[in-house]
C-alpha cells in the first residue's frame, strides 16, 4: 500500500475537497419533491405499550368466557386466541383437548429431566436439590431425587 493511499480520512489534510459531514463522500443529490417520510398506514394488532388492554377482549368477556380463558387471550393476544379457538372448536381437536394431561404432568417431566441432566453432569443429590429448589421452587427431598435418578438409569 502506498503512502498516498494510507492517509487517514480524518486527518487535517485528508478529504479537503469533500464536504466534511456524514456522507460527505457521496455526490450531492437533490431532495425528492414528493414522498419520503413515513408511510400513512398503521397495522397494530397488539397494544403498543405494556399494560394496555385490547378493547376487542371485551367481546370475549361479553360472550361469557371464563377468567382463565380471558387471561390466556390477554397473554397471547386477541388474534392469536381467535385462531387457536377456531382450531380447538374442530371436533377432532375437542376430543384431543379432553384427553390433554394436566399441567402438573408437564412440570414433573421438566423437573425430572433437570434432575437427570444435573446428575449426568456429576452433581450430587444435595446440589441437585438446591438447584431445583432455586430454579423451579420445588422442595423434593434428597431421597426422592435419588429415587428419580435410580429410576432413570434403568
Amino acid at each position: 500500500m502506498s503512502a498516498m493511499n494510507s492517509e487517514k480520512r480524518n486527518s487535517k489534510h485528508g478529504m479537503t475537497d469533500q464536504v466534511q459531514r456524514v456522507g460527505g463522500r457521496h455526490e450531492y443529490m437533490p431532495l425528492a419533491l414528493e414522498g419520503g417520510g413515513y408511510l400513512d398506514i398503521c397495522n397494530i394488532s397488539k397494544p403498543a405499550y405494556r399494560g394496555a388492554t385490547d378493547p376487542r377482549l371485551d367481546i370475549l368477556r361479553k360472550l361469557g368466557l371464563s377468567d382463565a380463558w380471558l387471561a390466556i387471550a390477554t397473554i397471547v393476544g386477541f388474534d392469536e386466541f381467535i385462531f387457536s379457538w377456531a382450531i380447538m372448536d374442530d371436533e377432532t381437536a375437542t376430543t384431543a383437548l379432553s384427553a390433554m394431561p394436566r399441567f402438573s404432568r408437564f412440570k414433573k417431566y421438566v423437573r425430572d429431566q433437570m434432575i437427570m441432566d444435573l446428575a449426568s453432569a456429576g452433581k450430587s443429590p444435595e446440589e441437585i436439590r438446591a438447584t431445583i429448589n432455586k430454579k423451579l421452587r420445588d422442595t423434593r427431598s434428597v431421597r426422592h431425587i435419588k429415587r428419580i435418578i435410580e429410576g432413570g438409569n434403568r
